[in-house]
């Protein structure tokens, strides 16, 4: 697991997953082409996440998404990273 700024972040081809809440993505939208699978619901829907590509975890601001790294790696997925500052942090550098 690692972590990512927004700075450095240049998308390649990687699975973006947003685990907010439901009201968050609908009162500020998500990323483009993200995922949404909120926090709560991540470990009952693990099934749907690829296991052969990177895994790119954001959520407002950075906890929950670290959170959320966590228990990917604790499942087995390999290559997941946490958006540094998350959702409002890549929003501000374009995103």
């Amino acid at each position: 697991m690692w972590p990512i700024s927004p700075e450095d972040w240049k998308p390649n081809g990687e699975f973006a997953l947003d685990v907010r809440e439901s009201g968050e993505v609908a009162e500020s939208g998500m990323l483009l082409n993200a995922v949404h699978i909120p926090m709560g619901e991540l470990r009952d829907r693990l099934g749907e996440l690829p296991r052969n590509c990177k895994i790119l975890i954001y959520c407002q601001k950075g906890q929950r998404g670290y959170l959320a790294a966590c228990a990917l790696k604790g499942s087995g997925f390999e290559d997941v990273a946490n958006l540094r500052g998350g959702f409002a942090q890549a929003r501000l550098n374009g995103f």
